[in-house]
């Protein structure tokens, strides 16, 4: 009896399965004659939770306008399980749902008009239909966001005429949809009110592109008339001025010289005992120094390790990319001081870089193993100075993300070495023997001893290395200058010091890859590298007869080019939304500090949203010069502009 009557209750309406056993739960049945009922009605087909479902999402998408949100929670409440609850509503087409958004929206504004105050009633209504807010605000950016946002700013003359101004841009309403007027022509009457005017204007709609129309008002009479292109419309009467934003043009940090410096000198950062960290001699000299130390390195004394600090003055917020320079010498001679290493620092402080010139260790007995444990105490040198600048980065404004490093000759092996070695790479003759004590691993000089970093560059100047293999420890960009008949350090694989101590060079040094191999090794690698041959018999190649030559600034321009690199990787470019044409933003927006906008040949209609990465923009179709420009600044303080046309 009570499954005919049941059969009756399904035939009338599709049923879902928990409606029926909620139905039979109102009646004095037990529950095993109620799934008994249940699975007799899901076998005779009176029963299909599916079938349910997809005739539920039809009848209420097509004849009740709900969205997916609304139609999902009712299909829930009816019993039906998430998996077919899933499958149905994707089976339906995103341009169904779509369709009947529109259609509710059409509906609205049949009865409503668009305004700043209405605008949060309609996002209201849509809601309560089940509508997704995201495909709500695609629907309606255009329109109802171009009142609230673009409305907002300006000064607004609600029915009030008397301040509009020709070869002004305006926005208003028009037939409930926005739109933007240029105002050309103003009639006035005799007491200088304003009587008519004339202007173009332009639809503010979901297209990407609008066209001009010729808009004309009249207040001749009690109610104000207007036509569009001769035909009489509606409009509001209520005038917002439309100012086009600018881009603001940045300074062009770590490219320009922007900045005085200032040096702050003898910055103590490690204690430690060795034969002298500075010798005054020139690279001509280093002959007779060689001759005229010996007698210094057979007693170690305590040695203050320095350096001098340059900063850009009145620099702003940023922290600063660090580049810190050694000078060379054979490690021998040099120091902090000299006059190319100085300079250098002062250009790239001038373009808003924190630099610092250090002192290290130097000399040597004449044996390879000292000689090799000389090198080896230059680059824990290197490393405590780095660290301590690290360290200290709150006081000298360094960016620690941003680390360069460089040098000339001995300096330049000391550079290569800080970024690739490692502490299986010691030399042997680094460690403990009958005659020499441990050195120690590389981090053994100085404080912060528990600091690491990663460099990001090396200016090679007429350096080397005595072990590729090395290379493939760090991914590192690497610029190189060298001589091609350097006879010093050299170009290819050979010994160094060949020019000063001749035949004895193979006694004294082990053999040296210099800038040519590593080229080509960091090549082979995949890393980012540049080398500079210069085809000169000569090892110093920014000086002549000890004053700085054209080399020197071709030096320092390309580090400055290469080093940018590495500061920004990957250039900032404004990309538009494949889907939404409108809308315009600029990759990698987690690294931009800022941006402005301009747009030529078009209106931007979000000008004052927070939401600065990205804009909306309306294409003037009777413009032939469209373009979209943005300009910022990175996190860094690197700079960007660049444009997109249309």
């Amino acid at each position: 009896m009570y499954a005919q009557k049941i059969r009756k209750y399904c035939a009338y309406q599709d049923r879902s399965i928990a409606e029926v056993r909620s139905k039979l739960k109102g009646l004095i049945l037990t529950d095993v004659d109620i799934e008994n009922i249940v699975t007799q009605l899901i076998d005779e087909d009176y029963l299909n939770d599916r079938r349910f479902a997809e005739n539920f999402v039809k009848s209420k998408l097509t004849n009740k306008g709900w969205g997916i949100h609304k139609i999902r929670f009712h299909l829930k409440q009816k019993g039906i399980s998430e998996d077919i609850i899933h499958s149905v509503l994707n089976d339906i087409d995103d341009e169904e749902w779509n369709i009947e958004l529109q259609k509710n929206i059409n509906k609205w504004e049949r009865s409503n008009e668009l305004t700043q105050a209405t605008f949060p009633k309609l996002v209201r209504f849509l809601l309560s239909k089940g509508n997704k807010l995201p495909e709500i605000m695609k629907k309606i950016s255009f329109s109802m966001i171009f009142l609230v946002i673009l409305f907002l700013s300006g000064c607004k003359t609600p029915h009030n005429i008397s301040y509009l101004q020709q070869n002004t841009y305006y926005t208003t309403t028009i037939n409930h949809q926005p739109h933007i007027i240029e105002i050309d022509t103003i009639i006035y009457d005799k007491k200088s009110k304003i009587k008519e005017y004339a202007s173009t204007v332009y639809l503010i709609g979901s297209n990407e592109f609008t066209k001009p129309q010729r808009f004309q008002v009249n207040y001749y009479h009690r109610k104000p008339k207007a036509k569009i292109d001769g035909k009489s419309i509606s409009f509001s009467n209520t005038y917002t001025v439309y100012e086009f934003p600018k881009i603001t043009e940045f300074p062009n940090r770590f490219l320009d010289t922007l900045f005085k410096t200032q040096v702050i000198r003898n910055v103590a950062f490690a204690q430690v005992e060795g034969f002298w960290d500075f010798n005054f001699a020139s690279e001509d000299e280093i002959g007779k120094a060689l001759l005229g130390g010996i007698v210094s390195t057979f007693r170690k004394k305590n040695l203050n390790l320095k350096m001098d600090i340059y900063m850009p003055l009145n620099a702003g917020k940023y922290e600063r990319p660090l580049l810190m320079l050694i000078h060379g010498g054979a490690f021998y001679i040099g120091d902090k001081s000299e006059q190319a290493i100085a300079e250098v620092c002062r250009y790239f402080a001038s373009l808003g870089y924190t630099t610092a010139s250090i002192n290290y260790r130097m000399g040597f007995q004449p044996t390879k193993a000292s000689i090799e444990r000389t090198g080896y105490m230059a680059v824990q040198d290197a490393h405590a100075a780095m660290r301590f600048l690290i360290a200290n980065a709150g006081k000298y404004r360094v960016n620690p993300e941003y680390l360069f490093v460089g040098g000339t000759s001995a300096g330049g092996i000391t550079a290569l070495y800080l970024a690739f070695m490692q502490n299986k790479d010691r030399p042997e003759s680094s460690f403990k023997s009958l005659i020499n004590n441990d050195l120690g691993n590389i981090e053994a000089v100085g404080k912060n001893n528990d600091i690491t970093f990663q460099i990001k560059s090396v200016a090679n100047l007429w350096g080397a290395v005595n072990n590729l293999n090395l290379l493939k420890n760090n991914n590192v960009s690497v610029l190189s200058y060298h001589g091609v008949k350097d006879p010093i350090v050299p170009y290819d694989y050979d010994y160094p010091m060949q020019k000063t101590v001749k035949k004895g060079a193979p006694l004294l040094f082990s053999k040296m890859y210099g800038s040519k191999p590593i080229h080509k090794e960091l090549n082979k690698l995949g890393y980012r590298e540049k080398l500079v041959s210069i085809n000169i018999e000569a090892h110093t190649l920014w000086e002549t007869d000890k004053k700085l030559n054209d080399t020197f600034y071709r030096i320092s321009n390309d580090m400055k080019l290469f080093f940018y690199h590495d500061l920004v990787p990957n250039p900032m470019i404004i990309e538009q939304d494949i889907e939404f044409k409108q809308q315009y933003f600029i990759s990698n927006p987690d690294i931009v500090d800022n941006v402005t906008w301009q747009c030529e040949g078009g209106f931007i209609i979000n000008k004052n949203n927070k939401e600065t990465d990205k804009v909306f923009v309306i294409w003037r179709i009777d413009r032939t010069n469209r373009k979209l420009i943005a300009s910022g600044t990175y996190k860094n303080g690197a700079t960007f502009k660049t444009e997109i046309s249309r």
